[in-house]
């Protein structure tokens, strides 16, 4: 074999010298300028979308680092090599390898860095993926001094790689960027009034540099507003870049289209189909518009190396992925120019109709909670599917918004939700049943919102069709709500013989959420009455029933009733301590209309010990209640009056407005603040239902598995915690019930809330 030549010169930094100036990016160039230092990371990949700025970041680290190298730097633009077997000698070019005869040139190319201390800068790799990567693996094999920095849309996934995806750009960075380019066209948006708006088109685009730009050469004929308004074809709007830049690089629709088409056909045909999924999807819904047949798995690994699909940051039980928005609206032109959109709508559409349809099935309250929680992330593809039923599919539009009331309610969505129920309702005829669900969710949507007149007329409706189909399970949702309207309305018999019947239905047809909710109302109706010792027993049997079968959001409403019925008997301390155990449940969840609720009732035993801070409390919970525009109940209204008179009373006139506006501003770790003030207040009053003194018969065991029992555990679950055998479980229940007097797992846990034991 022919000697190889002596060591050349080192090959001088070929940097291209930018035009424009460079922004932001600090914390990644200082970042990516530690690592490349590092003797153990030889191999630097930087990954991201078309247009997030790559390489101008490659060229910014290069350049603060570029003294660190002893041999220099060689940049190698690989964007114009479209044929993998021109890699090879694309870098020997930029490595200045003196080619001689003899040796291969790949011998040449990789026996010329060994010994050199030198930066390799491949840019733009990601459509010869695989010929770079063999050859940076033998590079740096054979180089130990060598350190290599790709920028590519996708890994060169070799050992030793060090991967770094690139964000978009930070908000403030966005809207310098923005500016700046718009300035460069003439065109200077800098006034304090369109910074907002220069804000909003940046997170249109995803903080995507290449956007930005290509949005901000628009303002030589459009107003940022004007913008902001065409971005729902973004694609149309966001070419004519520089002439001096690649063909890529002028056109956000050609950016992307270098990436789709370097995929093979199956894993196209997967990213166009996931362009129907509007906020993220998971792994299974992907399967749903996949179709049989399809790797799921990895096709969206594939996509996500490819930086057109990114996993969504968090701790999730299930790992959850999304696009760009630029990226799907050109997924959603591929699906619309295959021919295939409608199918696989419809598809998106049935699979969120069964998510949205899980609450309703499900056995307990606990577990229609869950279901709701796992909806929580899902909320743009329910719309992005309503929207589509509503032009194309009237009927599933409202399956789809009549499964999704209880979503609404429980997330304070009302007027959105009613919305959507209400266009279902107006967009065509309905079968019956369908219909008669979307009344009831109406209804209750209605009802929330405090206009009692629609509210009755939807659900007197729904009650009708419901008693025509003769369905006794879809017939006892529209009688709550029907219920609730003549109790809004003081027909307090109506209303006691409208929840009896639906209390009856619930316990024939085994619907123990529905057995639930109906004793908290019959006790909401004996309160209005002034039957308080009636009304306590009810909500303290409710409040059993929530324990054993609901969520803990259904525990917080027996805590909130049980604690208003013993505000109004004067217990005011143990109302207080079940306002403050209900009080985190609700604001865990963001439900503020209860969190108000909660507040108004513990302000109610506290108005003369603690004036001040009754007060600013209030004034929070008004502020609440503004926000989520959902109205106090009207049995709630004389309790709150006299807490109202009492305070301003106790405060004067100009004190009492003083901290009520104090009170409209406080942050959140404020007004517990607050609440812990008025606890400790109320600490000092005597309580009149004191613990009981004597065990009531039950050994301490069985002390233990009553507590556990009331938690709503079953007979395997308290073994477990206890180390016990689950028959020894069952002697403990059966002793227990038998001690106590009592027939059933939720009489126990009724005597337990009654006995101050729960």
């Amino acid at each position: 074999m022919t000697d190889l030549p002596p060591p050349a010169q080192p090959p001088p930094s070929r940097i291209p010298a930018p035009l424009t100036s460079f922004l932001g990016r600090h914390e990644e160039i200082a970042s990516l300028a530690v690592l490349l230092r590092r003797s153990d990371v030889r191999l630097l990949t930087l990954t991201g979308p078309g247009g997030i700025g790559k390489t101008r970041l490659a060229w910014q680290v290069v350049d603060r680092i570029s003294g660190q190298f002893t041999d220099g730097v060689a940049f190698v633009s690989l964007a114009p090599v479209r044929d993998p077997a021109l890699v090879l000698p694309t870098i020997a070019q930029a490595l200045g390898v003196p080619v001689v005869k003899g040796p291969s040139l790949l011998e040449q190319v990789t026996a010329f860095p060994a010994g050199r201390h030198l930066l390799l800068v491949l840019d733009n790799a990601e459509h010869v993926l695989d010929a770079v990567a063999l050859l940076v693996a033998d590079l740096l094999a054979r180089c130990p001094e060598l350190t290599v920095l790709a920028t590519s849309r996708g890994r060169l996934n070799i050992s030793g790689e060090q991967v770094i995806p690139l964000p978009s750009l930070d908000q403030d960075t966005a809207r310098a960027l923005f500016t700046a380019r718009a300035a460069a066209g003439a065109v200077v948006v800098t006034s304090p009034q369109t910074a907002t708006v220069i804000d909003a088109i940046c997170e249109r685009l995803d903080r995507l540099p290449l956007a930005i730009e290509l949005a901000a050469a628009r303002t030589t004929v459009l107003s940022p507003h004007a913008l902001l308004a065409r971005l729902d074809h973004r694609l149309d709007l966001l070419t004519g870049g520089p002439r001096d830049a690649p063909a890529r690089l002028r056109d956000m629709r050609e950016t992307i289209a270098w990436s789709h088409d370097l995929l093979p056909e199956p894993e196209q045909m997967l990213f166009r189909r996931l362009g129907v999924f509007a906020s993220g999807f998971t792994l299974e819904a992907a399967e749903a518009v996949a179709g049989k047949g399809s790797d799921v798995l990895d096709g969206v690994s594939a996509l996500v190396a490819a930086s057109l699909v990114n996993p969504i940051p968090g701790e999730e039980d299930e790992r959850r992925f999304t696009m760009l928005e630029s990226i799907r609206d050109y997924a959603l032109e591929q699906l619309a120019a295959s021919g295939e959109e409608a199918a696989i709508r419809r598809v998106h559409v049935h699979y969120y109709l069964a998510l949205a349809g899980h609450s309703w099935t499900v056995p307990t309250g606990a577990e229609a909670a869950r279901e709701l929680d796992r909806q929580r992330p899902e909320m743009g593809n329910f719309r992005e599917a309503l929207g589509w039923t509503l032009i194309h599919e009237p009927v599933l539009l409202a399956r789809l918004a009549g499964a999704l009331v209880d979503y609404w309610v429980r997330y304070n969505h009302f007027t959105e939700g009613r919305v959507w129920v209400e266009r279902s309702l107006a967009a065509a005829p309905l079968p019956i049943e369908i219909h008669a669900r979307a009344l009831s969710g109406a209804g209750w949507l209605a009802l929330h919102q405090d206009d009692l007149v629609q509210a009755a007329t939807y659900t007197t409706e729904a009650v009708a069709l419901a008693r025509e189909i003769g369905d006794e399970r879809q017939l006892t949702f529209p009688l709550f709500m029907l219920g609730e309207v003549m109790l809004a309305h003081g027909d307090l018999q109506a209303a006691e013989h409208t929840y009896l019947e639906a209390h009856a239905l619930a316990l024939a047809t085994g619907e123990p959420r529905f057995t639930t909710v109906s004793t908290l109302n019959l006790g909401r109706v004996a309160m209005v009455k002034g039957d308080l010792p009636r009304a306590e027993a009810f909500f303290e049997e409710a409040l059993a029933l929530h324990q054993l079968s609901s969520g803990s959001r259904g525990v917080a409403y027996g805590q909130l009733y049980l604690g208003k019925v013993l505000r109004a008997r004067g217990d005011v301390t143990r109302a207080a301590k079940y306002f403050c155990s209900a009080l985190p449940t609700f604001a865990g969840i963001g439900d503020w209309a209860n969190v108000a609720s909660t507040l108004e009732g513990l302000t109610g035993g506290a108005t003369q010990g603690c004036p001040d801070s009754a007060t600013r409390l209030l004034g929070a919970a008004a502020a609440m209640r503004d926000r989520v525009g959902h109205p106090r109940d009207r049995d709630d209204c004389p309790a709150y009056e006299r807490t109202l008179a009492t305070a301003r009373t106790a405060l004067g006139g100009v004190a009492f407005v003083a901290a009520w506006e104090v009170g409209k501003q406080l942050p959140w770790d404020d007004v517990l603040a607050e609440v812990d003030t008025l606890v400790v207040s109320l600490s000092d009053l005597p309580d009149p239902l004191p613990a009981p003194r004597d065990s009531h018969g039950l050994s301490p065991r069985e002390r233990e598995v009553l507590r556990l029992l009331v938690e709503g555990r079953s007979n395997r679950a308290i073994a477990d915690v206890l180390s016990i055998s689950e028959r020894t479980v069952e002697n403990h229940v059966r002793h227990i019930l038998d001690k106590l007097g009592l027939d059933s797992r939720v009489a126990a846990a009724t005597w337990s809330v009654r006995h101050n034991l729960a």
